[in-house]
């Protein structure tokens, strides 16, 4: 706020960019941050203090464990203040006299001051270029030589471009009612169904549900949902005493989810019902990931509260089991086959609104389409293009002797020559000594 004021005062405009690590915690070096800490001045007991707590940690799930040697002790004052000990450079670097910056825990605000909003685009590249240099130093651990597409690749970051694009598709489709292309359809801004609660906080309605048992007896209703070929189905599936009596299938318009289809399908279920004034019902299901919604008093998916409140209104005629899938149940087995048959119908028959989270899936899996198409065609980096032809935002690879070998460049020979025009012949004796030399060649 000081900065903006400061801004105003000088008749100028202000701009803030809000800059958020993730994983920030996780990810800190625990060697990088004790020579940071080392060249403080405080005491040594202290540091040894410090140490102490990154030192000996491991992780154990089930039955299994891992050593490591990165992030800082959550849960505690330390973590944040580790944490800002680690950050400290960047809070000290120079962006200009016009450029200052604010650090709250693991976000970042860079506030800018300009007379006209055509100079942010010019006055914005500088500072974060400083930011993108050191965040590479500290975490993908790379050369600056190093082509900046294959440090997004080896740092799981898809390109700013691209989030930006993505970005402006929400902002033109929430915040100025214009439609947006998705893929080979367009998205009108009525179409869209935003997340808002719909119960006041006195009417809300816990839905309970309970593990299937082979005793349960009435009238079980199964239902499952499925997606094929684009196409997505659902049904659900009568049994009383052991034998099928009836069943239902039906098809959901082609963006719809498979958590959509099954919960659809409980939908359709309960429908019928109360159509049918059927008592002591169980309905069946092997989606835990819909009953766990259901059961989320807070929740503001308006598909999710409508059937809640069809289950609060059936006054506990209705009740919900979870089956594991696929244990060769005759009934879940069924409702399994009708699901995928009904994706086979010729047309849509239950039309579903697009749902803004639906709009965010595809946005991201364009996001990554058009990354891969730009990491495919690319002329750069191809040393990590042929070790990691694939994108990906789960890898970061951030070991820098490692690194050194999968971007070919540091202390490769072939490196030193196209640098320092040393000689670019290996200890083996072969002519040059690259990446692919070292990994699939190399006797030494």
């Amino acid at each position: 706020m000081d900065s903006h004021k400061e801004a105003t005062s000088k008749k100028q405009l202000s701009c803030i960019i809000s800059i958020d690590m993730s994983n920030a915690f996780n990810s800190v070096n625990w060697h990088l941050l004790k020579q940071k800490i080392d060249r403080l001045d405080i005491p040594s007991y202290l540091k040894v203090a410090i140490f102490s707590f990154l030192s000996e940690r491991s992780a154990s799930l089930h039955h299994t464990s891992k050593d490591y040697n990165e992030g800082v002790p959550q849960g505690s004052s330390l973590g944040p203040v580790l944490w800002n000990i680690f950050i400290d450079e960047i809070l000290r670097l120079d962006f200009g006299s016009n450029v200052k910056i604010q650090a709250f825990a693991d976000d970042l605000l860079l506030m800018i001051q300009e007379p006209a909003t055509h100079c942010f685009t010019q006055s914005s590249k500088v500072p974060l270029r400083i930011l993108a240099n050191w965040t590479n130093d500290h975490l993908t651990k790379c050369y600056k030589t190093v082509a900046t597409e294959a440090l997004q690749v080896l740092g799981g970051t898809p390109p700013i471009d691209l989030k930006m694009a993505l970005s402006q598709q929400l902002f033109r489709l929430k915040f100025e009612n214009q439609p947006i292309q998705l893929q080979d359809f367009a998205v009108q801004p009525q179409e869209v169904v935003f997340p808002k609660p719909i119960f006041p906080p006195w009417e809300k309605h816990i839905t309970n549900w309970n593990y299937f048992n082979a005793s349960l007896a009435g009238t079980l209703i199964y239902t499952d949902g499925s997606k094929k070929d684009n196409k997505v189905g659902g049904a659900f599936v009568i049994f009383q005493h052991d034998r099928e009596t009836h069943h239902n299938c039906f098809r959901l318009s082609d963006h719809s989810s498979v958590f959509l289809a099954e919960l659809t399908a409980i939908d359709q279920a309960i429908d019928y019902t109360s159509a049918n004034n059927l008592s002591a019902v169980k309905i069946i299901t092997d989606a835990r990931s819909v009953l766990l919604a259901l059961q989320n008093p807070n929740s503001l998916d308006p598909d999710i509260n409508r059937v809640n409140k069809k289950l609060r209104n059936s006054e506990g005629r209705i009740q919900l089991f979870w089956i594991k899938a696929h244990v060769g149940l005759a009934g879940n087995e069924k409702a399994d086959d009708y699901a995928k048959e009904a994706t086979n119908i010729p047309g849509v028959n239950i039309i579903t609104p697009i749902t803004i989270n639906a709009i965010k899936s595809f946005l991201k899996k364009e996001l990554m389409a058009g990354w891969q198409n730009n990491w495919t065609n690319s002329t750069k980096g191809r040393n990590v293009h042929n070790l990691f032809p694939k994108v990906s935002v789960d890898r970061i690879q951030g070991d820098f002797f490692l690194n050194q070998l999968i971007t070919g460049h540091g202390t490769l020979a072939k490196y030193q020559e196209r640098f320092f025009g040393k000689t670019a012949i290996c200890q083996c004796g072969h002519h040059s000594e690259n990446t692919r030399h070292v990994i699939y060649e190399c006797p030494l």
